[in-house]
């Protein structure tokens, strides 16, 4: 499945716009632990990064701290609307599409791997094999640069979706961004460790037509178009797998909404 089911370049590039300040894109927080990590990297001389996704904001952070810069993306389409959002040279970027668990790239190049929910996306089974290969394209003492989600507490998970948006209506939940986590929390899959957004607001969708909801807050308008399927492991099977190919200098939280406890931002090391 498409992760944005619209082909129109500008209007994919309007909803990333209208996404601002919630979990689908990232917050002006996770920008600056990125730039921190970005920034110590940039210290290197001709530093090469290798973005994976076409994040705008990781973009233009690249492009701010004059890296040479790849671009993989299996979708043309998402790499162009993104392109749009960017503040720098798309030019000098190197664009590849293809998809992240290939990655026809050389071996010991890049000194910076980045993406933001990049392993999110791809299925559990293929989270070690991704990992692997991300190690074998670093130099030695490269760095990954990552944010992802992790499972939600089990008081999210088994929560009655109905009574979620009970909890908002009577601002027991206080941000329309807490809303829209916990709510989708209780599709996770205990097997697959997945939620599908698709199925979250079909889910919505039928409440509202049989009557279970009154309103459903705006959500299955402004994520009409989003259709991204996200894996959300336990977070300690996540650091075990991971330490399989790297050392995890730092775990970075935002504050801001209180569904971040959920969400860190690695920075791990080639071992």
């Amino acid at each position: 499945m498409p992760y944005i089911l619209t082909k129109n370049i500008r209007k994919i590039a309007q909803d990333w716009e209208k996404w601002k300040d919630t979990t689908v894109r990232p917050l002006p927080e996770h920008e600056e632990i990125y730039e921190k990590h970005f920034k110590k990297i940039a210290r290197r001389k001709n530093p090469r990064i290798l973005i994976l996704g076409s994040t705008p904001e990781l973009r233009t952070l690249a492009h701010k701290y004059k890296f040479e810069v790849t671009c993989v993306d299996h979708s043309l389409l998402m790499y162009q609307a993104m392109s749009l959002l960017v503040r720098g040279d798309i030019e000098k970027e190197t664009f590849v599409r293809a998809d992240w668990r290939e990655l026809p790239l050389p071996d010991n190049y890049y000194d910076l791997i980045a993406g933001d929910d990049v392993l999110t996306v791809l299925f559990w089974r293929d989270w070690g094999k991704m990992l692997k290969k991300l190690h074998s394209l670093l130099k030695p003492n490269g760095f990954v640069s990552t944010h992802l989600i992790v499972k939600f507490p089990d008081s999210w998970v088994c929560e009655d979706i109905v009574n979620v948006f009970e909890k908002y209506k009577m601002g027991k939940i206080k941000t329309e961004q807490d809303f829209l986590v916990q709510a989708a929390a209780t599709m996770w899959d205990s097997k697959t460790y997945q939620f599908s957004w698709q199925r979250f607001l079909e889910k919505v969708k039928k409440l509202k037509e049989d009557g279970e909801i009154r309103s459903d807050f705006g959500i299955l308008n402004k994520y009409k178009h989003f259709a991204g399927v996200s894996t959300l492991p336990p977070k300690d099977e996540f650091e075990k797998l991971a330490k399989t190919h790297f050392k995890i200098v730092s775990i970075s939280y935002v504050q801001k909404f209180e569904y971040c406890k959920f969400e860190p931002v690695y920075f791990l090391k080639k071992i």
